[in-house]
């Protein structure tokens, strides 16, 4: 009869564990998951902006250069051959 007495005593137990976890564990591990998921999609957005900066600059220049090797015809034969 020993083993069941102990049986409700160590469901106590464990509900207690339990709801003690739910109560203190659980909120700071979801606060800690929300902080991380923010992070990574700041994360994401900085490298995306910085891409798009650099292709953006990229672009710029070749049609800069496009442009004025347009406008001046001279520089065309260096630039394709004679």
């Amino acid at each position: 009869m020993a083993p069941r007495a102990s049986g409700p005593i160590i469901r106590y137990l464990l509900r207690v564990t339990a709801v003690q976890y739910v109560r203190h564990f659980h909120p700071r591990r979801r606060g800690l998951a929300v902080a991380q998921w923010l992070a990574l999609v700041a994360l994401i957005i900085v490298v995306v902006l910085a891409v798009v900066r650099t292709m953006g600059t990229r672009a710029r220049t070749s049609i800069n250069t496009t442009s004025t090797n347009v406008a001046n015809p001279s520089t065309l034969p260096a630039r394709f051959g004679s």
